[in-house]
Order: C-alpha cells, then sequence, then structure tokens
C-alpha cells in the first residue's frame, strides 16, 4: 500500500487505517523498508520482524 517506503508514507498510511473499524494485520513484503516500516509504526513492535500483531 505504500509506493515509497519512507517512514513518512508509513505514518501517512497509519492515519488512514486507523480509522477503519475492523482488524488490520500488516506485513513486510520483500521490497519494504523494513526500518522505514517500524518507524512508520512505533506503536508496534515486531513479532519475529515478520508482522505486525497489534490492533490500531
Amino acid at each position: 500500500m505504500i509506493h515509497w517506503g519512507d517512514a513518512a508514507a508509513y505514518a501517512r498510511f497509519l492515519r488512514e487505517i486507523e480509522e477503519l473499524t475492523m482488524p488490520v494485520h500488516l506485513m513486510v513484503g520483500n521490497h519494504d523498508d523494513t526500518t522505514a516500516f517500524w518507524r512508520g509504526f512505533p506503536r508496534n513492535t515486531p513479532q519475529r520482524k515478520r508482522f505486525c500483531p497489534k490492533r490500531f
């Protein structure tokens, strides 16, 4: 869902998905910058660095 994998893009995406009323499970893809990903979602911690297990 992010074209440019910088922390600011992930933060913008977070603001959008926070409005959803359904659970959202984030997964890091092979083209994602994992460092930027975790900076963009600071309230969550990696679980085996594969997905973001918490709800927003």
